[in-house]
């Protein structure tokens, strides 16, 4: 009982299984788990590749076509690590 990773397996697999920069800093860590829990506690975004519209998919089927104008911008900021829209008018 006073080993929690023998109590409690999954926090000792879940730290089994990272791996960091041997010059990785406890507040960049820290920082690091803050974000991850901000993001699967609902504080993330989501958001989808832009798409003009139908487009030709296999065996004839239908498939939606990027905007590749819109992907490009969306994927060049999340690449450049910048702010990006979610809305229709990025």
């Amino acid at each position: 009982m006073l080993d929690p990773f023998r109590t409690y397996p999954a926090p000792g697999a879940g730290l089994d299984t990272l791996v960091v920069d041997k010059d990785m800093q406890l507040s960049g860590l820290v920082s690091l788990f803050r974000a991850m829990k901000s993001a699967s506690g609902g504080g993330g975004g989501q958001l989808n590749v832009p798409v003009a519209g139908p487009g030709p998919g296999p065996a004839g089927r239908s498939a939606l076509e990027w905007d590749a104008a819109k992907a490009q911008r969306l994927f060049a900021g999340l690449r450049d690590d910048r702010p990006v829209r979610v809305d229709d008018r990025g």
